[in-house]
């Protein structure tokens, strides 16, 4: 089974004010500890999307799809990944945010070994709450759907919501920390100071 990762690192970082991905998070970059926690789990290969004017040193030696229409959206972003993941031949993808940092190897292999386990899924969603979130794999069948979004709305709309795909499963989380999304200069401070212990446990929708 062939299943990509595809690590969205386009955005802007509007609400941050600042280049929030090169940030630190310990020792290592924001988007730096996401890169590396994604290619020590069990995916086939990672692939970074870009904005068509990234220069950074940081993606030096990664595999990187330059998105021409970033700026128009997150579903522009994930657009351009999944087009590249259908030219790889993948069986799905597994859709990770460059600005969550404490996602964890057993993160991504969760959501595999549940899509490896029941093949028919559309996706495999991350929960927290009760609200469907990234990191969430995505089967070869989404593909088209995913590639007509449009905007800012990203995928979100295929994991919850009136539009969600049929057939899906989540994997819920106890910590907050683990999918936390850093968006703005509080939600850094708070969660890097953060040493919270994280639980999952799969349940099906």
């Amino acid at each position: 089974m062939k299943v990509i990762g595809i690590i969205l690192a386009a955005g802007q970082s509007r609400r941050m004010g600042m280049d929030k991905l090169s940030l630190p998070v310990g020792k290592r970059t924001m988007v730096s500890t996401v890169i590396d926690t994604a290619a020590m789990s069990n995916l086939t290969s990672i692939k970074i999307v870009t904005a068509m004017n990234n220069r950074s040193q940081t993606f030096a030696g990664h595999s990187l799809i330059p998105c021409r229409d970033s700026i128009k959206g997150q579903s522009h972003s994930l657009r351009c990944g999944v087009e590249e993941a259908e030219r790889q031949g993948a069986d799905a993808i597994v859709v990770l945010l460059a600005d969550q940092p404490f996602i964890q190897t057993n993160t991504i292999n969760a959501l595999l070994e549940m899509f490896k386990n029941n093949g028919e899924l559309d996706f495999v969603a991350s929960r927290f709450k009760g609200i469907a979130q990234p990191p969430v794999l995505f089967s070869k069948k989404a593909f088209t759907v995913i590639k007509q979004l449009r905007g800012d709305k990203g995928a979100g709309v295929l994991i919850k919501g009136p539009y969600r795909l049929p057939k899906g499963m989540y994997i819920d989380y106890k910590d907050p920390k683990i999918l936390a999304d850093i968006d703005t200069k509080e939600v850094y401070t708070r969660y890097c100071l953060d040493e919270g212990r994280t639980t999952h446990a799969a349940t099906i929708y």
